[in-house]
């Protein structure tokens, strides 16, 4: 049973995500778990009269209103969540099957260091839940006071780990 995106056209979710010669059916089931992954984190965070208030609107490449700005960040924020979860399936997949030569050739899948792929996943994570954030409302001046941390924005490598290879 394919599943199918939940805001934008899944060819172009597969290109944004850099996986657009993904065709073998091990490629299309993590796709497919992935999709399914972030259709349930989009209902449980946003809530079927939300999903619904977005779908309602036309998906715009210039979006000059609110509600074509959210629906623009609903499909940037399901692309961000799909890479997200590729990138966090793809280690175990590759030790797990036999994998077709265009993923090796994607940029997404293609060997990667530990520690990049880490910053990347925690980046990509950030940014959507800034974006469900903002999608639920959460962001508006309520009146509320917001605190927040300030630290190092990366995290700081082991001892040793710059003169030796992580592999």
């Amino acid at each position: 049973m394919a599943i199918t995106s939940l805001f934008i056209d899944l060819d172009v979710l597969k290109a944004r995500v850099g996986l657009s010669n993904a065709t073998q059916a091990d490629q299309l089931a993590k796709l497919n778990q992935a999709l399914q992954e972030v259709r349930i984190g989009f209902y449980k965070s946003l809530g079927a009269a939300r999903i619904s208030q977005l779908l309602a609107v036309a998906s715009s490449d210039a979006p000059a209103t609110s509600s074509q700005i959210d629906r623009t960040l609903t499909e940037t924020t399901e692309v961000n969540w799909v890479k997200m979860l590729l990138l966090r399936s793809m280690p175990s997949f590759f030790m797990t099957a036999a994998v077709g030569q265009a993923w090796n050739e994607e940029n997404l899948t293609q060997s990667t260091d530990q520690f990049a792929a880490s910053k990347e996943i925690n980046r990509l994570n950030t940014e959507i839940q800034s974006a469900l954030s903002s999608l639920m409302g959460e962001d508006e001046d309520d009146g509320q006071a917001v605190a927040s941390c300030i630290g190092p924005l990366t995290t700081q490598p082991r001892p040793g780990e710059s003169i030796r290879s992580s592999s």
